[in-house]
């Protein structure tokens, strides 16, 4: 499984989830399968998304589009992404 992991801060939860939302064709028409929304605690505008990926080569075409960093400007974001594309490697459960 290829997994993308985000972690931004935006100025305004509730108008980056618009813009996250009106953007989702994209994200599949990209490779997304799914998708995550977390936040630290105590801090609603510091983000963490989980996406499941088709594929590497697509999560990272997707990833460097010129359109994908005008939507994330419009979104709101505050600050420079962390961004990782992970392969699994392993998984279990306790």
């Amino acid at each position: 499984m290829v997994s993308v992991f985000i972690r931004h801060r935006v100025s305004d939860y509730a108008v980056w989830r618009q813009v996250f939302d009106a953007y989702a064709p994209q994200r599949r028409a990209g490779g997304e399968q799914a998708y995550r929304i977390s936040h630290q605690l105590g801090e609603p505008n510091s983000l963490c998304l989980f996406f499941e990926w088709d594929s590497v080569e697509n999560a990272k075409r997707f990833l460097a589009s010129e359109d994908l960093a005008s939507t994330m400007q419009r979104a709101g974001i505050c600050d420079q992404p962390e961004i990782y594309v992970t392969e699994e490697i392993a998984s279990g459960s306790t």
